[in-house]
């Protein structure tokens, strides 16, 4: 197995131009959201394929607005950076060392803004929804961060809270650890199903 070729930094900025370059959408995710667009589909237990979910990170709205790429060459290039970053999130969760690429805030006390990286997640939910249901009904609270930070209920939520602050703290602060419980959610089972007995006919 060849070892996962991870972004660096250098290219991870060029992708981050990219995305937010006139080349693209109004509605294209950035880097902050495709990072979490890109952990909820590696946490689904359903295979979901590029050619689903790419239109979806140049148009986040629609899945329908297509980049405006100066070449084969860089289209080619620029999607195997967005496939490099999968396996790189893909390997980071398996091998519990996943960590959320939040933007920094830009004022006196600092800190890190999850909202972008929680709609981004939100929308990989919502598009490849049907493993997410008991998630929903059964274990709400494995996914109430992102929920908080990356809906618009969660807003209406927030707006009505008198520590509105502390709560976006809290959430943002329980974003990875809640993305290791659905990765040991998820892989139980895959594992359940994996033995369960064949159905009769």
């Amino acid at each position: 197995m060849k070892p996962v070729q991870v972004l660096s930094e250098a290219e991870i900025d060029e992708l981050d131009d990219f995305l937010m370059s006139d080349d693209t959408p109004d509605n294209c995710m950035d880097i902050s959201a495709l990072d979490g667009f890109l952990t909820a589909l590696v946490l689904n237990p359903d295979v979901i394929m590029p050619s689903e979910y790419l239109p979806w990170i140049w148009d986040m709205e629609e899945g329908i607005s297509p980049p405006s790429f100066a070449s084969i060459e860089q289209s080619n290039h620029i999607t195997q950076l967005v496939m490099r970053y999968y396996n790189g999130v893909l390997d980071a969760i398996a091998n519990d060392h996943f960590s959320p690429l939040f933007y920094i805030l830009d004022d006196e006390e600092g800190g890190y803004d999850a909202q972008s990286w929680s709609e981004g997640f939100m929308r990989g939910v919502y598009l490849f929804s049907e493993p997410w249901i008991d998630i929903f009904e059964k274990h709400h609270a494995l996914i109430a961060p992102m929920v908080l930070l990356g809906t618009q209920s969660g807003s209406e939520l927030l707006e009505a809270r008198v520590d509105r602050q502390q709560a976006i703290e809290d959430a943002y602060e329980s974003i990875a650890d809640a993305v290791g419980l659905l990765d040991a959610y998820f892989r139980a089972l895959r594992a359940s199903l994996d033995s369960a007995p064949p159905t009769v006919h």
